[in-house]
């Protein structure tokens, strides 16, 4: 009798324990099914401008997408970002992951392809299996160079650095035009003066273009920036008041290109060969290139006064 009761008592103790077992069992892990990415870029060390410091870099991409999913878009909040996480599909060994953003009026698009192999461990009756990765091969396309830092998908390694870099340059497709006056220096005998002037139009558009109306030129203004075309190497502006004759600026210019860096790419250029007026009192021209942060034409509006 005590023998049967002591083997009850004892299979009793050992459900028990499986049970406690089964209850305590911790099913957290730090295997992932993401690949951790940080984005990096090159800073020239100060004393030492031939060698370079690797630092982190912030970047904004319009898109990214799985390529064998390109519905599948886990970046659409178009935030600045250091970092990102890939995710992975336990159905593939490779995935392709598309970067894509414009910037400088040049559109890039960027491509990481990655192989990594999957395994499975059996945790226990309540975690079940557990999926672990690793990456295999990897190439990629567009990048400034991706170096690989750790192999395992695991919490908190960085498995990968993606270089990066803007492609920064001070041309521009866009030409600035400055409103002005005229009018005699009274303080410097036989000498000019020319004095900023808002004005208001109702619309400023290309008349090769009429639909196309030149974004913040509503409103009282003092400057616009108008835009040239790649693929004509003259335009008219027009420059409309209602119950007034319309103002014309038409210029001629040339176009040419300017490479950035291997990474980067070309860009065109574009220089003012000529402009024309009509009813306007003067058009002057201060710098044919068109470069960022610069004035090209001042548009004078009256004639010189003689008081």
């Amino acid at each position: 009798m005590n023998t049967f009761f002591g083997k009850i008592l004892l299979c009793l103790g050992i459900s028990l324990s499986l049970l406690a077992c089964r209850e305590d069992t911790n099913c957290d892990s730090d295997y992932r099914g993401t690949v951790s990415v940080k984005f990096k870029t090159l800073k020239v060390k100060n004393d030492n401008p031939s060698a370079f410091d690797t630092v982190e870099f912030s970047v904004v991409y319009d898109s990214i997408y799985i390529k064998e999913y390109p519905k599948l878009v886990f970046d659409e909040n178009h935030k600045s970002t250091n970092s990102i996480d890939l995710p992975v599909r336990e159905s593939l060994d490779e995935l392709t992951y598309v970067f894509e953003k414009r910037e400088n009026g040049l559109f890039f698009k960027r491509e990481l392809k990655l192989g990594y192999k999957q395994t499975q461990k059996f945790v226990s009756e309540s975690c079940g299996i557990e999926y672990r990765y690793t990456l295999d091969e990897l190439t990629e396309s567009g990048f400034l160079k991706v170096l690989r830092k750790n192999n395992e998908l695991v919490y908190p390694q960085e498995n990968l650095w993606i270089l990066d870099t803007t492609c920064v340059t001070t041309y521009s497709s866009y030409m600035r035009v400055d409103f002005k006056n005229i009018s005699k220096d009274l303080e410097n005998e036989g000498q000019f003066k020319y004095t900023t002037v808002k004005k208001s139009y109702d619309r400023i558009f290309i008349e090769e273009a009429p639909d196309f109306v030149i974004p913040g030129t509503t409103g009282s203004i003092s400057s616009v920036n108008l835009p040239v075309s790649p693929d004509v190497g003259e335009l008219t502006y027009v420059f409309r008041k209602e119950g007034q004759p319309d103002q014309k600026l038409r210029v001629s210019y040339s176009k040419g290109q300017h490479k950035i860096s291997d990474y980067c790419g070309t860009i065109n250029t574009y220089q003012l060969t000529g402009q024309e007026q009509t009813n306007f009192y003067q058009v002057k021209l201060l710098k044919s290139e068109l470069r960022k942060n610069t004035t090209n034409l001042w548009l004078v509006f009256n004639a010189i006064s003689n008081e």
